[in-house]
């Protein structure tokens, strides 16, 4: 596994037991490593709106180069290729072709089972716009003041990006309100003719949060009194996502955890948040 992560997929490995006393033995292992494959040719098939220099400009993979002594680009590696697939259909997504798709890439190994070709097969359907966007269910303010905050706007092209910052901006402007498990369901209306992508949120606000309890855990190389003072939250106090954000925000400011995550349970009880 770890040389197929370097690309070193012909590498063999084996081992040989060498006996050293009654009920022990030696273990050696024995590598041959073979090269590792090199890419000598991505293909992009489908592709009529976006040129193979535009895709590839942002593409892990790549045919094999001098530039390739410098680093790992040029080899075959299973994790380039499935990130690929999921960025070319992410770009084509962020510029109207809400539908486009991208097959699983085919690979062709070279008879010298040295250099390998790679093929991505694109399915890029139409370019939408942005056509109707309303918002129903438990609304907290009007329409038209939630459908200002939002950065998709009708008329423009669709985003994906943008759409999933809405998603994430509707859910803090409930959550800042004390709604901590406000659920956001979009649907979609397609007009093909007009190719047109219609957008209805549609908000189940639930019941306001609070506080109820605080823990911090591990915290192995300072106290708690120390991290709450970075916290923008106290136990007791209505839920509020920005200020739940900036405590985390702090809290990783102080430089004492190489991560920090944020873990909300849902208190059934009393209808308040743990957190």
């Amino acid at each position: 596994q770890a040389y197929t992560e370097k690309g070193y997929y012909l590498s063999k490995p084996t081992y040989t037991l060498e006996q050293t006393e009654q009920g022990s033995v030696n273990v050696v292992f024995q590598v041959k490593e073979n090269r590792p494959i090199q890419i000598r040719k991505v293909d992009l098939l489908g592709n009529e709106y976006f040129s193979d220099s535009e895709l590839q400009s942002f593409m892990a993979t790549k045919p094999f180069s001098w530039m390739s002594i410098l680093s790992s680009s040029g080899l075959y590696k299973d994790e380039f290729i499935a990130a690929d697939q999921q960025n070319i259909t992410y770009y084509y997504r962020d510029n109207g072709y809400a539908e486009a798709t991208v097959a699983s890439p085919l690979s062709r190994l070279e008879k010298n089972k040295r250099d390998i070709g790679v093929s991505f097969f694109i399915e890029e359907g139409e370019r939408f716009n942005i056509g109707k966007i309303t918002i129903s269910g438990d609304l907290i303010d009007s329409e038209n003041e939630l459908k200002e905050q939002l950065a998709l706007k009708e008329n423009e092209i669709y985003r994906i990006s943008k759409f999933n910052s809405d998603m994430k901006a509707l859910k803090v402007i409930y959550g800042d309100k004390g709604y901590a498990f406000a659920y956001v369901y979009p649907t979609f209306n397609i007009d093909r003719v007009k190719k047109l992508y219609d957008i209805n949120y549609n908000i189940t606000k639930g019941e306001k949060a609070y506080f109820r309890k605080i823990t911090v855990e591990g915290n192995v190389k300072t106290r708690d009194n120390v991290i709450r003072r970075a916290l923008r939250v106290s136990e007791g106090q209505l839920f509020n996502s920005t200020k739940l954000d900036k405590s985390k925000i702090n809290t990783e400011r102080l430089g004492f955890f190489e991560t920090v995550q944020i873990i909300q349970e849902p208190d059934q009880a009393d209808r308040k948040s743990v957190v």
